[in-house]
């Protein structure tokens, strides 16, 4: 299906601004020797981008559960979705100015990473600072992201679902949901505008709530 779009599209020569325009641009354009976009890497490429689809949702569905136990929260990321909305209608610029929405998806993101594990190489010999611990070089490394992003040693109350914890400067470098490096996702700022949309089209017209047997919740 992707080589038979690619063709057509190459054939007519229309240009619509999808995906397949850029990689086809991209497939006739200078070529780096030592990794050359034809074949197999350029099919890679629209892999890589629907597979983004996948975590972004998870990421978004897991934040929507966070915001339908955490009321007070969503009412205020309902008032920044609006806010932005009236002041720059339904835009690009609009889903940059959602701040709070931000956080809170930076939140939803941290408590349920939806790629729950990194894991690398070391190139080389590294000796771990004020140890006797060497991982030799071509060593797997595995990271838990639910073990390093829940850690008390680096976020207060971890358990607890609190966008304004990332309403800083700089937040700490154990939240690599992304990655971390010359290696993190390349899709890092397209999955979380994907999030964004979806999240404010629903908390834009409806509220949010967790199905409960206690019935006195609902009925408050």
């Amino acid at each position: 299906m992707f080589w038979t779009a690619l063709k057509t599209r190459e054939k007519s020569g229309e240009a619509r601004g999808f995906l397949i325009d850029s990689l086809i641009q991209i497939k006739n354009g200078e070529q780096n020797p030592n990794f050359k976009f034809q074949g197999q890497n350029l099919l890679y490429q629209s892999g890589t981008f629907f597979s983004g689809f996948e975590s972004s949702a998870i990421g978004g569905s897991f934040t929507l559960l966070k915001l339908a136990n955490n009321l007070k929260v969503q009412e205020l990321a309902c008032k920044d979705i609006k806010r932005a909305i009236e002041t720059h209608g339904w835009t690009y610029e609009a889903f940059n100015d959602m701040k709070y929405l931000d956080h809170c998806i930076s939140e939803g993101l941290r408590l349920h990473p939806p790629v729950s594990t990194i894991d690398r190489y070391t190139r080389n010999d590294y000796k771990i600072a004020g140890t006797d611990v060497v991982i030799e070089k071509r060593t797997p490394i595995y990271i838990s992201l639910y073990g390093l992003q829940e850690d008390p040693k680096y976020w207060e109350k971890p358990e607890v679902f609190d966008p304004e914890r990332f309403n800083v400067e700089k937040v700490t470098d154990a939240y690599i949901p992304f990655g971390i490096g010359p290696r993190m996702c390349v899709g890092m700022k397209a999955g979380q505008l994907h999030a964004k949309v979806i999240l404010s089209l629903i908390l834009h017209e409806y509220e949010v709530w967790q199905e409960t047997k206690d019935k006195s919740v609902l009925d408050n």
